[in-house]
């Protein structure tokens, strides 16, 4: 287990798991959280999707539970649909705490060998991915985690 080694000498670590709920990785992730970052693309499915999420979580049972963080990505606030998905996830209880616009800038990154904030770092998604951070950083200090 080196990233429970790794966790030990760190003040944060960010375990990125694949989108399975049924894997026992992440469902390990999500009852060993502090915080649980929950990506939806605002499509059709994201209020579901965000609720399966919290479904495992109930069902794990998990005490103290983690604090979580509804992240919108690739949002394109042009798109008649993204206001309807808002809706939707708000009549669920489910409240999108950040919003990360859709941008060329992110796909043309890589390609550079770039990270977004080496490639783009004033544009209007690295700000966005930087303001997450902080929003992070903060609700970890506030809850003493």
């Amino acid at each position: 287990m080196r990233w429970l080694r790794a966790a030990a000498a760190r003040d944060t670590l960010i375990v990125d798991t694949s989108p399975s709920l049924s894997s026992a990785l992440t469902r390990g992730a999500i009852a060993g959280a502090d915080l649980l970052i929950v990506p939806i693309v605002p499509e059709p499915l994201a209020a579901r999707r965000a609720q399966q999420v919290l479904d495992v979580l109930e069902a794990l049972d998990v005490q103290p539970r983690p604090l979580i963080l509804i992240v919108a990505t690739i949002v394109d606030a042009r798109r008649a649909i993204t206001a309807a998905i808002y809706a939707d996830l708000e009549a669920a209880g489910l409240h999108v705490d950040a919003i990360i616009p859709r941008s060329v800038t992110v796909a043309e990154a890589p390609r550079s060998g770039k990270t977004l904030l080496a490639y783009a770092p004033k544009s209007p998604t690295a700000n966005e991915y930087g303001q997450l951070a902080r929003t992070v950083r903060a609700m970890l200090r506030n809850a003493g985690r």
